[in-house]
């Protein structure tokens, strides 16, 4: 018996293809002609970009043999104050600290095998990627003794990191080292309307300046739901987000030039 039930046109099998990746918040969407959003996405460093949390990890028990700090078990973005980590805060920040002054932050590598292909992928489409990271300089205070680092080592480092994992990021012009309640601030002032997040603090915060926000998957933002957040379920899917919210945009008309 021969089916008479026609397939749907290549064209609309792309447009359904192309609906799946689309995520843009109404508020992005909803901006006057006078305020075009900027064709950059801001990027955060550590866990999103890179694995900050296994070499921190094996710092930790160097320091702290008892530590049974696992960053993929984690159930809050702080450690110090997670039920499940056996460090204290002040045991904590001294790790944090180490890896400030002891040279870690220049040792890191990608979070994922394809962070590298998908920041060229999204740099290719046309958009810039920016980076703004929470690194201490020297002249940052401990949370715990209100005394500063004195050691400015590892912004250093992580702008040579930067370079070294061939990231397509202007380490001169396109990455700031800002604390993460000021990352929604910076967001604003330059209109870039999307960040990449690991940190729901972060996410929260840019949802309330109306802008967007993409989580990657993580033990401590599972579950998470805000308006103007979206957290992915897999990584893999990353770049075509990112490429398909900014090429919305454009169609829209609703992005300016750098």
């Amino acid at each position: 018996m021969i089916s008479t039930k026609k397939s749907a046109p290549r064209s609309a099998k792309k447009a359904t293809a192309a609906s799946k990746t689309l995520w843009l918040p109404d508020s992005i969407k909803n901006v006057s002609s006078d305020e075009k959003w900027s064709n950059e996405v801001l990027w955060d460093l550590h866990e999103t970009i890179v694995n900050w949390g296994a070499p921190i990890a094996n710092l930790a028990k160097q320091l702290y043999p008892h530590s049974n700090f696992d960053p993929t078990k984690m159930s809050f973005y702080n450690a110090g104050f997670d039920p499940s980590c056996n460090l204290n805060p002040y045991e904590w920040e001294m790790v944090l600290i180490q890896a400030l002054t002891h040279g870690l932050y220049g040792q890191l590598e990608l979070a994922d095998k394809d962070t590298h292909r998908q920041m060229w992928n999204i740099a290719k489409s046309g958009t810039r990627n920016r980076i703004a990271t929470h690194v201490p300089g020297a002249s940052d205070i401990s949370h715990t003794d209100k005394i500063p680092y004195h050691s400015n080592v590892a912004q250093r480092l992580t702008l040579e990191l930067i370079k070294r994992l061939n990231l397509p990021v202007d380490v001169e012009r396109d990455v700031e080292f800002i604390y993460p309640h000021r990352k929604k601030d910076f967001m604003a002032d330059r209109y870039i309307p999307l960040i990449i997040e690991d940190n729901i603090e972060t996410a929260a915060g840019v949802a309330t300046y109306a802008h967007a926000c993409i989580l990657v998957p993580k033990s401590y933002n599972a579950g998470f739901k805000c308006p103007n957040v979206l957290r992915l379920d897999n990584r893999s899917e990353l770049d075509t987000r990112v490429i398909a919210f900014f090429k919305e945009l454009k169609r829209l008309n609703l992005l300016r030039p750098y």
